[in-house]
């Protein structure tokens, strides 16, 4: 959230908006009234994924979920900066917010090729 509206926003109107995202966000998928909804792929998949391959899309997340959003830190053991990237979510009006890029079904393929992405994971 931080990382996509703060240079947008001043920060008082920042601090106002948060809360309400993060409550409109978690009323939605509070509706689903799920537990553990899917099934993931340990960390480490996802490292070599992304290091091996560029994997930047991970199709089926969440905010809550998501591991390619948190790419952008360095890795403490080996000193490599893995790259951040996407999520297809459930939600792309409210999770957008968070980083979430709508429904993994409407992506535009031909755009993301353009942009020099093609690797996607999808969880089992």
């Amino acid at each position: 959230f931080d990382r996509n509206l703060r240079t947008e926003q001043s920060t008082n109107q920042f601090d106002d908006f948060f809360p309400c995202a993060l409550f409109t966000t978690l009323l939605r998928y509070d509706a689903l009234e799920g537990a553990g909804l899917q099934s993931a792929i340990p960390s480490s998949v996802f490292r070599l994924l992304n290091k091996m391959y560029g994997c930047d899309w991970e199709c089926f997340a969440s905010p809550f979920n998501c591991w390619l959003e948190k790419c952008s830190v360095e890795e403490a053991e080996n000193q490599e900066t893995l790259r951040g990237g996407k999520f297809g979510c459930a939600f792309g009006d409210t999770d957008a917010w968070f980083g979430g890029s709508g429904n993994f079904y409407g992506t535009d393929f031909l755009q993301l090729a353009r942009e020099g992405s093609g690797c996607f994971q999808a969880n089992p």
